[in-house]
């Protein structure tokens, strides 16, 4: 599961800016793919 930011930019190095689903869980002002 990618983690992404409130603008659903990819945190994780090596993937794309935007692969991030819409669909997914917030926490603590963050968006994790599930």
């Amino acid at each position: 599961a990618r983690k992404c930011d409130y603008k659903g930019e990819s945190l994780d190095p090596g993937t794309h800016k935007f692969g991030c689903l819409q669909v997914i869980c917030q926490q603590n002002g963050k968006i994790v793919e599930t």
